[in-house]
């Protein structure tokens, strides 16, 4: 859907340095009305969302708040443990718990085997995963999250080999928490660590903190953290200061004090994609309406639709930046993180997790830039809108309910979603997103659309025929058309 898109730029109206990315684990939790550094953007950790929550396999006791639960292989056998997130009524220091449910096949029900508390005490923000993080072929639980000052905290527990008489059991091997970051380092691992031959690397974990011994807020102090197999646990290796980076314009530092609402309007308008991989050769733009609370990007025939949840201010060693919630406006159950690095006034580093080929750096699109497509490409709004069932003599149906769509023939069922733009001539877009052959693709077709009027009926035609859609327009392509009809009677 790369033309359609352009249509965003009519209301909108900057040129491009490459950015580094190297392999990690970075988590920057939301950040409530504190700030949060990182050095550099982060990958994300889902969050699980009110209507994808998971109930506890045990029943509570009373003095457990359930939070949130999630399923987990953590012993390798053939039946999920189950890890539940909880606080304790009577906790004076009101931190995030975990607890490790697993199945008892005598009683034929879980119980709780284990519980740990974690340094974190936002529930908003926290968030938990398994992995091997030691390089053993054993899974640990990360847990990140802030405390109540807003600070990061990280906490990693690791599976107690012998157990205890109740079932599994974890112990504590590192826990911190930084008003910086705080950021496990993924490290190579070989071939033979992948199909279980040997152990692998284990992961750095880098802290970093504010270096409260300069008069320049930004100036940081990373603390590296390194396992050791003697002591079972990680231990602090060295630790470093590290300068602030120069900022000559005085409003990109306004945006290191500004709240993340200011950065919002920052952002306003398009972006396009100067550095990154998978480059295409038409323009990749992302486009940030926070009026309407709505993210759009697309490149070639793709076109997504985001709708803003939240957003929260972060900032990382190349500059400030959000960190955001998103919501595919098609696809619900679709969640995305993304994270933004204000790197200067006319460009940013863009990175979103689960959809990292729209990751790259983005310079922000000039008068000059948008005048320039305007000229080239007139998109609007045809006259007319499809709603309802539209059928044909070789028993083929549309239904049209905007923004969705599903079709259905005798060899095929599809459904998705549509667009309908007028780039010269109407154009209908088609992501087939479900299939019966569970395939998912796109289809364009040019649209003759005719309405008349006979004996108490309106009679709607649609004839769709093959299109693609180029950087010159829609141009046909071989393909029987497609004719179709609705007739509506007509009330009284």
């Amino acid at each position: 859907m790369t033309l359609l898109a352009v249509s965003i730029l009519a209301g909108c109206g900057a040129d491009p340095t490459p950015p580094e990315r190297p392999a990690r684990y970075e988590i920057v939790p939301e950040a409530g009305d504190g700030i949060i550094l990182a050095r550099s953007e982060t990958s994300g950790i889902l969050i699980q969302g009110e209507e994808e929550s998971i109930p506890s396999r045990v029943e509570l006791p009373e003095d457990f708040v359930f939070i949130s639960a999630g399923d987990y292989n953590l012993d390798l056998d053939d039946i999920d443990e189950q890890i539940v997130v909880v606080k304790r009524r009577d906790d004076p220091n009101d931190r995030v718990r975990i607890l490790v449910t697993d199945f008892d096949t005598l009683r034929n029900t879980y119980r709780i085997v284990w519980e740990g508390e974690t340094r974190a005490q936002n529930v908003r923000t926290f968030s938990l995963y398994t992995a091997d993080v030691i390089g053993d072929h054993l899974q640990e639980i990360v847990c990140f999250g802030t405390d109540e000052e807003g600070r990061q905290s990280l906490d990693i527990f690791r599976r107690r080999q012998a157990g205890t008489v109740t079932g599994l059991s974890f112990r504590e091997i590192f826990s911190a928490v930084a008003d910086g970051s705080i950021e496990i380092e993924e490290q190579p691992r070989s071939d033979s660590y992948r199909t279980l031959q040997s152990t692998g690397a284990s992961y750095p974990i880098q802290v970093y903190r504010r270096n409260v011994a300069t008069d320049v807020p930004l100036d940081l102090v990373r603390s590296s953290w390194y396992w050791r197999a003697q002591e079972s646990r990680y231990v602090l290796a060295n630790t470093e200061s590290i300068p602030a980076m120069e900022i000559e314009e005085a409003q990109l530092r306004e945006l290191y004090n500004a709240e993340s609402e200011e950065i919002e309007l920052f952002l306003r308008g398009p972006w396009y994609r100067s550095i990154g991989e998978e480059m295409n050769t038409g323009f990749e733009l992302a486009y940030f309406n926070p009026e309407t609370r709505e993210i759009v990007l697309f490149r070639n025939d793709t076109q997504e639709r985001y709708e803003w949840l939240n957003s929260y201010k972060t900032l990382y060693e190349g500059g400030p930046g959000l960190w955001m919630n998103l919501q595919n406006e098609v696809l619900g159950t679709v969640r995305r993180q993304l994270s933004i690095t204000v790197r200067g006034l006319d460009s940013l580093l863009l990175s979103m997790e689960g959809a990292e080929y729209w990751n790259g750096e983005y310079r922000r699109m000039t008068e000059g830039i948008q005048a320039g497509i305007l000229r080239r490409y007139e998109i609007n709004t045809p006259d007319f809108e499809l709603s309802g069932i539209y059928r044909n003599e070789n028993n083929e149906e549309f239904l049209f309910d905007r923004p969705y769509f599903s079709y259905r023939s005798d060899d095929h069922t599809w459904s998705g979603g549509y667009n309908l733009v007028e780039i010269g001539v109407p154009v209908i877009e088609l992501k087939v997103m479900q299939t019966d052959d569970d395939e998912s693709f796109n289809r364009s077709y040019s649209v003759e659309y005719r309405e008349q009027g006979s004996e108490g009926q309106i009679v709607r035609t649609l004839r769709l025929t093959p299109v693609e859609l180029t950087v010159d327009g829609p141009r046909g392509i071989p393909g029987d058309p497609i004719v179709l009809e609705q007739v509506r009677e007509i009330e009284s």
